[in-house]
């Protein structure tokens, strides 16, 4: 999600990546949209931009703030940071200018994400382990008239056999991205 609105941003510990170097407005705009394609390619008028993201999978925060020669990066995720190095240091370096990186690391942040991630992660791993289960609940139930013996629980994973499988076939993806923000 994109917000051009700096009020958006919640008081959370960030972390933050400043940029400086002998770039223009244009091609560091040029640069942050090979990594966040939400925003459009056309630099935006003016002698500076602020953008603000929420992650729509972890609800953490990305503030972006950059003009001709300066980029200060900020997010409440030390992976985005890391990221945004990267991918900018590489941009940079395809048109060969020389960029001055500064961080400023906050413990609390890891913490922070790793609070965020835990329900997600926790999520996806009970519903792998619901759909191992389908599979022996409905030989069963094929060979069983009465499922009363089986505990509310069981029951409700044959009724959502259906949705939950459907979920899981999503799962690799999610699992991947956790585990990828955990790294």
């Amino acid at each position: 999600m994109c917000e051009s609105d700096s009020d958006m941003v919640k008081k959370l510990p960030m972390n933050t990546l400043k940029l400086s170097g002998q770039f223009s407005l244009a091609e560091i705009h040029s640069w942050v949209c090979v990594c966040l394609p939400e925003i459009p390619e056309r630099t935006p008028s003016g002698d500076s931009v602020n953008f603000n993201f929420l992650s729509t999978f972890l609800d953490t925060q990305l503030d972006c703030s950059y003009k001709k020669g300066e980029g200060v990066f900020r997010s409440d995720n030390i992976s985005t940071i890391s990221i945004l190095k990267d991918v900018l240091t590489k941009e940079a370096t395809k048109r060969k200018i020389n960029l001055n990186i500064s961080y400023d690391l906050v413990e609390e942040t890891v913490a922070h994400t790793l609070k965020l991630i835990h329900p997600r992660l926790e999520y996806q791993l009970l519903l792998a382990k619901k759909v191992q289960l389908i599979e022996a609940l409905n030989e069963l139930a094929v060979h069983e008239q009465d499922l009363s013996f089986m505990s509310p629980e069981y029951r409700q994973i044959l009724q959502e056999s259906d949705k939950l499988q459907a979920e899981y076939k999503k799962q690799p993806c999610h699992l991947e991205r956790l585990y990828d923000i955990l790294l």
